[in-house]
């Protein structure tokens, strides 16, 4: 391990500009508590096969995320081509479909036993997606008594994806046409997924394994309070296992909000991205239950060329995932769409993204803890996040300073001056790029504690780079480049 020392700044000559944290000695009620591993990973239906079996990238990429928290990630097999998906059980291949136009999901899926013996095969627990919206309720539940009956690793079933958008994509015959939108309302579409969780999962061995919900419009209107509202609560209480919704930061109702890298990896903005969520994860959490961002990304539609490979979403990742957790979101699954077709993939079958950078330090920052606070009020572009063990000790705060560096100009930095500290020295790892722009598919790969993700094997590279940051008399300063991250370790 390189070390490389460096002094800390006299706490008596920090101007009053600097941005200033107090580090509370333990979690107090209501921290977020973390899930074993929160940074899961969504694939596509019909691409998931493609994936696991012609990406080489796709193991050692979950690999890596493994090893820093002992358990693979959780993955979620589901997207838009769930819900165009017929289980044939004497189908030899993974999977068959028309080729669909570029960025555009599969229809007419066909899916064998070999499918779902794929998804088995993963070491980790895997979320798998139903098809509700054909209305093929007694093909769905044979896919399902499959499922469980294979799947050992088997984490939830999710019936649907987004139902709310049923009657606006085609052949959706479970809802209304979308000149009948208007009838499919919070209560319309509760009602079936009532009565589809209770016509699947009471004849499964695993009852209570349904992930609810999953919508895409916000909350309240639709959400978990809305379910608890309109479903019968013995079916919740019966079969629902967590809520789901999804989230896109540009994207479904914020579509009027042009994609930037400045406006995405904006802290004030995720801030109030992630705070749309506080009441309806409240209402899961009054009733007993989890709550799970089950499909989210930069982008809607695969992503945009100009932001979600860049070295901005890494810095957003990383954000948006902390932001999250602090809230009691236990898990965020990040979706990858069409192989070599989507730029928010982490990677893909030549190499790896930006992205992929924040997704490891987010794994790394939460790696082992139990709890997590915000020590930021969420109304600046600097955040800070302090991550505690078990026992409610800190252990880990990750600082972020989100002001927008494109690579022209001067580029500025903040002082973040943490007080409050119990030991006499902190290692920091530093998350940084050439710019917000920067991308590793042009060349200016991003680096965490110096080391870099080589393109053909997603292998850690280099040598690590840890600094030293001396601690006097209970506070230390750390400098924090424009569109830049450090985690330190107490």
């Amino acid at each position: 391990m390189l070390l490389q020392a460096i002094l800390a700044t006299c706490v008596a000559l920090v101007s009053a500009e600097n941005t200033r944290y107090s580090v509370p000695p333990e979690a107090f009620p209501g921290s977020g508590v973390l899930d074993s591993g929160p940074v899961s990973i969504s694939f596509e239906f019909f691409q998931f096969p493609k994936y696991f079996v012609n990406v080489t990238n796709t193991e050692p990429c979950l690999h890596n995320l493994k090893r820093l928290t002992g358990n693979w990630p959780k993955i979620r097999i589901g997207g838009t081509s769930q819900d165009y998906a017929t289980f044939n059980e004497t189908f030899l291949s993974y999977i068959t479909y028309p080729e669909p136009p570029k960025n555009v999901a599969a229809q007419n899926i066909t899916i064998g036993p070999s499918y779902i013996q794929l998804a088995a095969n993963y070491p980790g627990k895997v979320v798998y997606g139903l098809n509700r919206g054909s209305n093929n309720m007694q093909n769905t539940l044979k896919v399902a008594k499959y499922a469980e009956k294979i799947l050992k690793n088997l984490d939830r079933l999710e019936l649907g994806n987004e139902p709310v958008m049923y009657p606006y994509v085609g052949n959706m015959s479970i809802a209304p046409p979308r000149a009948n939108a208007s009838l499919w309302t919070p209560k319309t579409e509760a009602e079936s997924e009532d009565l589809w969780q209770r016509s699947i999962a009471s004849q499964l061995k695993t009852k209570k394994v349904i992930q609810a919900g999953n919508y895409i419009f916000s909350p309240p209107v639709w959400g978990a309070a809305s379910l608890i509202q309109y479903m019968n609560p013995e079916t919740i209480r019966n079969y629902t296992k967590v809520f789901s919704h999804h989230n896109y930061r540009f994207g479904a109702e914020k579509q009027n909000l042009p994609p930037t890298a400045a406006k995405l990896m904006n802290h004030t903005e995720v801030a109030l991205d992630v705070a749309r969520f506080v009441t309806d994860v409240q209402a899961a959490k009054k009733i007993g239950y989890e709550y799970v961002l089950g499909e989210t990304n930069s982008v809607s539609g695969g992503g945009a060329g100009e932001v979600s490979p860049t070295f901005a979403a890494a810095l957003w990742l990383l954000d948006y995932s902390l932001q999250a957790a602090s809230i009691n979101i236990s898990n965020l699954y990040f979706h990858q769409g069409t192989v070599d077709e989507n730029p928010y993939a982490w990677w893909d079958s030549v190499g790896v993204s930006a992205s992929y950078y924040g997704a490891y330090a987010a794994t790394a920052a939460l790696a082992g803890g139990k709890y997590i606070s915000p020590i930021d009020k969420g109304d600046t572009r600097y955040s800070g996040y302090v991550i505690y063990s078990v026992s409610h000790k800190p252990i880990r705060v990750m600082l972020y300073n989100s002001d927008y560096f494109n690579g022209t100009g001067t580029r500025t930095s903040e002082d973040f001056v943490l007080s409050g500290l119990s030991c006499s020295r902190t290692t920091v790892r530093r998350l940084t790029a050439p710019n917000a722009l920067s991308r590793q598919d042009a060349g200016q790969n991003p680096t965490f504690a110096g080391m870099e993700f080589a393109n053909a094997t997603c292998a850690l590279t280099g040598k690590e780079q840890k600094e030293v940051v001396k601690v006097s008399r209970g506070s230390a300063t750390y400098t924090v480049k424009a569109s830049e991250a450090i985690l330190i370790d107490l």
